[in-house]
């Protein structure tokens, strides 16, 4: 037990007192209402302490975040400022770069270079300023082509050239300079000639233009038939077409004339007296066949524009005489034609003219290119 002094009187009081005996104030109760204040007093403290902490801490993470973040964006910043001079950097040496590849292929093309010229403006990047220098490349390799005498590819470039300065009037000077090259874009009806051949029957003067009648045009390759028959033998076998390919290909054709000539599409075999379709061949003159020319299958007749004469030179190497219209007949691949358009085939052919070993002029027939891009 101690000693207290009442708060009303100031006199003195067991602490243990309810209330103070001289003036009756609840002394008890005063005290423990102080001490709990006391208590919350601390306790509203410790807490205000403790959040003026909180505050105090998160406001320093908070500096440091600003400081790492200006750091970061600093950072970024120069990373960006390399970036971009590296790019500046990679992008002048590109402009540099592309400026020495424009050069070198105007150095090239000033050299006539002109495959290495053109691939070179293909590379450079900006096609409105290298288009025109690779249509200038063009032109001058087909001139030099020209030069050259590479006709068909002369022909082809001036072709592709399109409008381009003088091409198309190139064009036409190649045609007629070079009568074969009037196969690209030939029609049906068209009479084009290729290749040389004795036909007046006059050595004396050379040999003369074989002239050769447009047939058919499909698929790029036109198919052509001579507009006369050149020669005649008797339908022995192979003979014939051995003929024609040794003697008109081998030799009546210049290098640049063959250049437009196809193979064989399909060949003939012959088996005993028979005519039998067989494998292509690889030939390139040959006898014209039923199914590239307009038979009518009901008379068994041609058109009258398939009827045919033969050259002096045909007759009077043992050629049959032509008849009153000086038309003659003609060997077919799987057949033949008379004088008159009637047409042989099968046990007609093979009695009226291989048994009797009857002689018929030889009218060959080629394919054609008829166009200069790939089929």
């Amino acid at each position: 037990m101690a000693i207290i002094r009442c708060p009303e009187c100031g006199k003195e009081v067991s602490n243990a007192a309810q209330t103070c005996p001289n003036c009756g104030f609840g002394v008890k109760a005063y005290f423990e209402r102080e001490a709990a204040l006391q208590k919350f007093e601390q306790e509203a403290w410790q807490e205000a302490y403790e959040s003026v902490k909180q505050i105090k801490k998160a406001q320093v993470q908070k500096e440091k975040d600003r400081a790492w973040a200006i750091e970061a964006a600093k950072r970024t910043k120069i990373v960006i400022v390399i970036v971009l001079v590296v790019l500046i950097a990679i992008g002048a040496g590109n402009l540099i770069s592309n400026q020495v590849a424009y050069h070198k292929a105007e150095v090239l093309l000033e050299n006539q270079q002109y495959d290495d010229a053109i691939a070179a403006f293909r590379a450079y990047k900006g096609k409105k300023r290298t288009y025109p220098k690779i249509q200038e490349a063009k032109y001058l390799k087909a001139k030099s082509l020209v030069d050259k005498k590479d006709f068909n590819a002369a022909y082809a470039l001036f072709e592709e050239l399109g409008d381009y300065e003088d091409a198309p009037a190139q064009l036409t000077n190649l045609k007629k300079q070079h009568s074969y090259l009037n196969v690209y874009g030939c029609q049906v009806c068209d009479v084009i000639e290729i290749g040389e051949f004795e036909q007046d029957n006059n050595s004396k003067n050379g040999k003369e233009p074989i002239k050769w009648e447009v047939r058919k045009v499909e698929d790029g390759a036109a198919y052509l038939v001579s507009e006369k028959c050149l020669y005649s033998m008797a339908d022995d076998g192979d003979k014939p077409e051995k003929w024609l390919e040794d003697e008109i290909y081998g030799k009546c054709f210049t290098d640049a004339e063959k250049e437009v000539i196809l193979p064989a599409e399909w060949a003939v075999e012959r088996s005993g007296y028979f005519p039998i379709k067989g494998e292509k061949s690889g030939k390139h003159v040959y006898l014209p066949d039923f199914k590239n020319l307009d038979v009518d299958e009901e008379t068994w007749m041609v058109s009258d524009d398939l009827l045919a004469e033969a050259t002096l030179y045909a007759v009077k190497h043992g050629g049959p005489k032509p008849n009153q219209y000086n038309y003659v007949s003609w060997l077919l691949m799987d057949g033949a034609i008379d004088a008159y358009g009637g047409v042989y085939s099968g046990y007609d052919y093979l009695f009226k003219i291989r048994e009797k070993k009857m002689k018929v002029y030889l009218r060959p027939a080629i394919w054609v290119k008829c166009r200069t891009t790939e089929y």
